[in-house]
């Protein structure tokens, strides 16, 4: 699991892959090599066929990456050389696990939370920006969206869905934006010293959310 993730992570075309079969794949290559010594093993061809499978699901190893792993299979006859019934398993273990307690000391951890924390950051400051263009594409009608499916009709429920729920968060999103506005200028006529205009903004606001909830518990989404 921890392998696939990994590769996932650094393939930038990963999107195409079927991840439950290569999950499957990569752990049976995984279990063909790990526990053989090394004058059993071939790393040319252990990579050989670990860039067959990533073909397969149409992912293409970086390039730093693919240079790692042919510095290791040039190191295969230094390794032959010195000790073939080495298990480089057994002898990985230990710094491994070291490497596995470094990770789970306060400050890594810490340093850890901190970047994801600035990843989400950096996401959310750049959500008004996708939305306004997004906006800006639909009211041109120069938005596109790309569509592969291969069940008809359940698809065609299922987008209708979609894109009426988007709808009607990009409206409320919208009406809690500009009732917010409204609000906060004080804008009269006033209802208890607020603005009637936003407060009916706010209820219809609240109206919808509570039917787009509905709508999502009843279709059994959440």
């Amino acid at each position: 699991g921890r392998a696939v993730k990994y590769l996932v992570k650094i393939t930038p075309d990963a999107r195409e892959a079927d991840l439950p079969r290569l999950e499957k794949e990569i752990g049976e290559l995984i279990d063909r090599y790990v526990s053989k010594p090394i004058k059993e093993v071939s790393f040319a061809e252990l990579f050989a066929r670990l860039s067959g499978v990533l073909a397969d699901h149409h992912m293409t190893i970086p390039a730093d990456f693919s240079m790692m792993l042919k510095s290791i299979s040039t190191l295969e006859g230094v390794g032959r050389s010195l000790d073939p019934d080495i298990n480089l398993t057994r002898k990985l273990v230990p710094y491994l696990y070291r490497l596995r307690i470094a990770r789970l000391r306060p400050t890594h951890v810490a340093g850890d939370i901190t970047d994801s924390t600035i990843q989400f950051a950096e996401l959310f400051q750049d959500i008004p920006e996708k939305v306004r263009d997004f906006l800006q594409l639909s009211l041109k009608g120069e938005s596109q969206l790309r569509v592969e499916h291969r069940q008809s009709e359940s698809f065609k429920i299922f987008w209708n869905q979609l894109t009426n729920r988007l709808a009607v968060a990009l409206i409320l999103s919208a009406l809690l934006i500009g009732s917010s506005i409204i609000v906060l200028s004080g804008l009269p006529p006033k209802w208890n010293d607020i603005p009637i205009v936003g407060l009916i903004g706010f209820i219809l606001a609240g109206l919808m959310s509570l039917s787009l909830l509905f709508s999502i518990w009843r279709s059994g989404k959440f």
